[in-house]
C-alpha cells in the first residue's frame, strides 16, 4: 500500500507496525454462544468432509491425480496426530469466529526446503508485523509468557476481507456480535436472577403487632415449605406500609423483542 493508506490504517510512513491479534472474545463465542457453535460446527464439518486431492495440470488433457508426492502427504497428515479433516475443521472455525487463521510451516533443521508439517497457531496469540513497502515481515507468537518470532515465510495467514483495513478481517461472528452479546447477557441475567435474586416471593402484612419469635416461626415455616435456589424468603412489613417493586421481571426485560430488533 502507499504511505497515505498505510497511515490511515494506523501506520507510520516507512516504519513497521503491528496488527492487533484476533479478539479472544470472538473465539469464546464457540463455547458461549449456542447458535454460533451450531453454525460454526456445521460449516466446519461440511468443509472438512470434502475429499481433497493433489492434481497435476496437463496441457491439453484432463488434470491428473498425483498419487505420491510430499505435498499429498502433507495434505493427509498436516502434523503429527492431526488429520487433514481436523486441520480444515480448525481453520474453518477460526475463520468463522475471528476471520483469521494461522499455521506455522515447519521445515528441516536447516530451515529450508518444502514444508514438512502445518501446525495451527492460536489466532488470539498471533501478532503480524507489516511494512508499508515490504508487506508482512514477521510474526510474534505468544501462546504463553514467552513470545517467539516467526519469519514471514514460515507462516500461512488466511484472512477474510475487510472493506476498511488492508490487513483487517471481518468474520460472520463479528458481524453478528451485537446479537451474540444480547444472547449472552440474557443468559447471564437469567442465571443471576435464579442464583442471587433477593426479591421476596411472599409479603406479609399484619394488622396487629407480631412478636419477633412468632415472625421468625412463620418465616421459617414458609421457607421450609417452598425453598428454592437463591435467596427468596417471605418478607414482613408493618401495617399501612405499601411495597412497590424496584426490580425488573423476566417479562419486563423482553429479551426476545430486543433480539428481534437487533
Amino acid at each position: 500500500s502507499d504511505d497515505v493508506q498505510y497511515e490511515v490504517s494506523g501506520g507510520v510512513a516507512g516504519k513497521e507496525r503491528e496488527i492487533a491479534a484476533t479478539q479472544k472474545a470472538l473465539l469464546d463465542q464457540y463455547e458461549e454462544g449456542v447458535w454460533t457453535y451450531v453454525a460454526a460446527a456445521r460449516i466446519a464439518d461440511a468443509l472438512s468432509d470434502i475429499p481433497w486431492a493433489l492434481m497435476r495440470e496437463v496441457k491439453g488433457k484432463k488434470d491428473e491425480v498425483v498419487p505420491d508426492h510430499p505435498y499429498r502427504d502433507l495434505l493427509w497428515n498436516p502434523s503429527p496426530g492431526v488429520s487433514w479433516h481436523d486441520f480444515v475443521y480448525a481453520v474453518s472455525v477460526d475463520m468463522i469466529l475471528g476471520g483469521r487463521s494461522f499455521a506455522e510451516k515447519t521445515r528441516n533443521r536447516e530451515g529450508d526446503g518444502p514444508a514438512l508439517s502445518l501446525v495451527r497457531l492460536l489466532p488470539h496469540a498471533v501478532v503480524p508485523r507489516v511494512h508499508p513497502e515490504r508487506g508482512i515481515v514477521s510474526y510474534k507468537y505468544a501462546p504463553n509468557r514467552e513470545a517467539k518470532e516467526l519469519e514471514a515465510k514460515d507462516v500461512v495467514w488466511w484472512r477474510a476481507f475487510s472493506p476498511t483495513q488492508e490487513y483487517g478481517s471481518v468474520s460472520p461472528t463479528r458481524a453478528s456480535w451485537m446479537a451474540n452479546l444480547l444472547d449472552r447477557n440474557q443468559w447471564r441475567w437469567n442465571e443471576a436472577f435464579f442464583r442471587r435474586n433477593a426479591t421476596p416471593d411472599t409479603i406479609l402484612s399484619a394488622k396487629s403487632p407480631i412478636s419477633r419469635d412468632e415472625r421468625e416461626r412463620i418465616r421459617q415455616d414458609l421457607k421450609n415449605r417452598a425453598k428454592g435456589e437463591g435467596t427468596h424468603e417471605p418478607y414482613f412489613v408493618p401495617a399501612d406500609v405499601e411495597i412497590k417493586s424496584l426490580s425488573q421481571t423476566h417479562r419486563d426485560m423482553q429479551f426476545d423483542k430486543l433480539a428481534m430488533s437487533a
